[in-house]
């Protein structure tokens, strides 16, 4: 498995991709962050760490169809992404445009990202 999920806070889910992940990882991961989800009572956020991920080829038809998988959900949360200053990922790029800055947000450092989620859920 590519990834480990946490729970942080009540209200927030902790999605870390390890080095070597897959875009099936990244579903896998959405499907475990969508069943905790379902049984929450409140609002759950998830922070998605990629700042250690090194993910294989994919394309923007993968990246779009998991935009997609994501936008389905009945119950929309605000997803924090963690990347490296320079690291690019198609997913938060295709979600940060469709959900705009409310829902998706871009992150150099994990304790920002938390700061933002914890404003914003609770």
């Amino acid at each position: 498995m590519g990834f480990k999920l946490e729970r942080s806070e009540p209200c927030i889910v902790v999605v870390s991709f390890c080095a070597s992940s897959s875009i099936t990882d990244r579903v896998n991961a959405l499907e475990e962050v969508n069943a905790i989800r379902e049984t929450s009572e409140g609002a759950v956020g998830a922070l998605v760490d990629l700042s250690e991920a090194h993910f294989g080829h994919y394309g923007a038809a993968h990246a779009l169809a998991f935009s997609d998988a994501v936008s389905r959900r009945h119950r929309p949360s605000k997803v924090a992404y963690v990347l490296r200053p320079n690291q690019e990922d198609m997913v938060a790029t295709a979600m940060a445009g469709l959900h705009g800055p409310k829902m998706f947000r871009r992150f150099d450092s994990r304790e920002a990202a938390l700061a933002w989620l914890r404003e914003t859920i609770v």
